[in-house]
Parts: C-alpha cells; sequence; structure tokens
C-alpha cells in the first residue's frame, strides 16, 4: 500500500462477501459402542450447534440404519438449537436384534441457506454381537466374606433375565 502511495497509484478497495455469517447447523462429538450384545440398548450421543443468524426454533434429528442401499429409521428426538450458539445434547438409542456389523446414521435436516449440508450428518459402524452365556468357575479356600459378596452378585446374574441366563455359575469351596 505504501510502496503505491509513493508511486503514486490510486487504489479501489472493494468489499466482498456477506458480513453476516451464513446459517449452519452442525452435528459433532459422536459417542457410541463399537461392540454392543444383540438385545441391549445402544445409546448414541452427540452435540448439535446452530451458527449464523436466526437459528430454527426446534429441528428433528433422526437415526437411521443402513439397510442394504436403503436408510430405515431407527428412532427421532426433536431437539431445540440454542440461539447462542452452544452445542445442545442430541441423545437417541436403538435395541438391535440383528448380529452382524450395522452401520448407522444420525442426521438433522439441511436450512434454508445453510451453506455445508455435509455437516449435518455423523455416521457409526456398530458391531452387534450374539449374546452368550459366560462360564464361571469360582474356587476359593474358605468361606471369606469376598467369596459370599462375589458368589451371591454372580447368583443374581444368572437369574436376572429368565431363559436367558447370561452367567452359568460353578462354585467350588475347598
Amino acid at each position: 500500500g505504501r510502496e503505491a502511495a509513493r508511486a503514486g497509484v490510486p487504489l479501489y478497495l472493494v468489499g466482498i462477501g456477506d458480513a453476516r455469517e451464513p446459517p449452519d447447523l452442525v452435528l459433532s462429538d459422536l459417542k457410541a459402542d463399537d461392540v454392543v450384545l444383540k438385545g441391549d440398548r445402544l445409546q448414541f450421543e452427540a452435540r448439535l450447534t446452530a451458527r449464523g443468524p436466526d437459528p430454527a426454533k426446534s429441528v428433528p434429528a433422526v437415526l437411521y440404519e443402513r439397510v442394504g442401499d436403503k436408510l430405515v429409521e431407527r428412532a427421532r428426538e426433536t431437539v431445540r438449537p440454542d440461539p447462542a450458539g452452544k452445542p445442545v445434547p442430541v441423545r437417541l438409542s436403538v435395541v438391535p436384534e440383528e448380529p452382524g456389523e450395522r452401520t448407522f446414521v444420525i442426521d438433522v435436516p439441511v436450512q434454508p441457506g445453510e451453506s455445508e449440508p455435509g455437516n449435518n450428518r455423523l455416521e457409526r459402524v456398530v458391531t452387534v454381537a450374539e449374546s452368550r452365556k459366560l462360564r464361571v468357575l469360582y474356587i476359593e479356600g474358605y468361606p471369606r466374606y469376598e467369596f459370599r459378596f462375589v458368589k451371591t452378585l454372580l447368583e443374581r446374574e444368572t437369574d436376572a433375565v429368565r431363559g436367558n441366563r447370561s452367567v452359568d455359575l460353578s462354585t467350588l469351596l475347598l
């Protein structure tokens, strides 16, 4: 700029762009288990941040499961974005009934005028394992307090769900 002024070259400054930040909804920080047992609740937690002027009062956050080339809706929650731009929690859950690798997608709809629709979706692959019975052999020398506590705890676990014993307990007290 100073070089041009010394040489007598006129400078014409033109502002380009919009001073306002464009509206944008951002899903981030997805947390979910990588492995879950069939029939157990799988919890997804993420954060939704609204940027730009006049964010939507509420938006649906939808949890889909990818089945072949289609997305099948599994859960839905209405989320109210913070107008000040603070992240708000998004919590969705599903109980997978089929074992294997499953792909889940969390999505919020693209808002009018949104500049970056790619950050409205998060994806996670979760392995759903068959529930298997855990076989436990507990051997103890004498009936101390810890033996009684652990034995009672594992016996309760075996009766937690009728017909679906998750622990097969055998004890041997010497």
